[in-house]
């Protein structure tokens, strides 16, 4: 829907925009959620939270923020 939505500037309605919005609120909590997630580093788990986002920022953030950033929020 997003990339029709793009081309012919229509706005989600109804039951679309609830769909749309639960959507967009899931992957925010998604992004929250893997700041408390610990991760494996040679074998061992890592539960330190510091090493988390430490580790979370170099990897996945900066993607996971661009694929689930609500534009149609701010735009």
């Amino acid at each position: 829907m997003v990339p029709y939505r793009l081309c012919f500037d229509n706005d989600a309605e109804g039951g679309f925009f609830i769909l749309e919005t639960s959507i967009d609120v899931i992957f925010l909590i998604d992004i929250v959620v893997a700041f408390n997630t610990g991760f494996y580093k040679k074998g061992y788990l890592v539960m330190k939270r510091r090493e988390i986002v430490i580790n979370y920022l170099k990897t996945w953030f900066l993607i996971d923020l661009i694929a689930s950033f609500p534009y149609t929020w701010f735009f």
